[in-house]
């Protein structure tokens, strides 16, 4: 994705919040499995500084769900905030003033879907980001859709993130 205003990646929060099974963050780039058309699929996303771009490289056979794929991305890395407004509303305030000029093009980082964020909110209510992801772990391992690769499974990534479905059949 490129002609959109980056920043570095914000690869500790994501690390620090990976979802075993579904993502993991390997050096600067992070990688997230999914299912698209029932077929498994992941993404790996790293930073062209640069270029103040990220690159993505997409594995999956499902090529007609690539703009949902691209949309999972974009969320994650709030590509879509509109960064001048929220910049110029920002620096009406000193100390946000600052971090504004110190890291250009800050962004919060999303979430590769709103149900996903939803129960991940859920999860981390008065405990810790380890303690969250560790649930969320459990919840992936026992609900979420195990991968099937046709190749090499990418390390680390086994597992979709639960669909709303499997989680409302589920006995928790």
């Amino acid at each position: 994705v490129t002609g959109v205003q980056t920043c570095a990646l914000p690869i500790s929060y994501l690390a620090a919040r990976c979802c075993n099974g579904v993502e993991t963050v390997d050096g600067a780039v992070w990688r997230r499995a999914f299912v698209m058309h029932g077929k498994p699929g992941y993404v790996e996303v790293g930073h062209v500084p640069e270029r103040r771009a990220l690159r993505i490289e997409v594995h999956t056979p499902a090529l007609d769900a690539l703009a949902a794929i691209v949309a999972g991305v974009r969320r994650v890395f709030d590509l879509d905030a509109d960064l001048p407004r929220i910049e110029a509303a920002l620096a009406q305030d000193a100390l946000f003033a600052q971090t504004i000029t110190a890291r250009p093009g800050l962004r919060v980082p999303g979430a590769w879907a709103p149900f996903e964020i939803a129960v991940r909110a859920i999860l981390g209510q008065q405990v810790s980001v380890a303690a969250a992801t560790t649930l969320a772990a459990r919840l992936v391992q026992e609900h979420g859709a195990p991968l099937a690769w046709e190749n090499a499974a990418p390390r680390g990534l086994s597992h979709a993130f639960p669909e709303p479905r499997e989680i409302g059949r589920a006995n928790v």
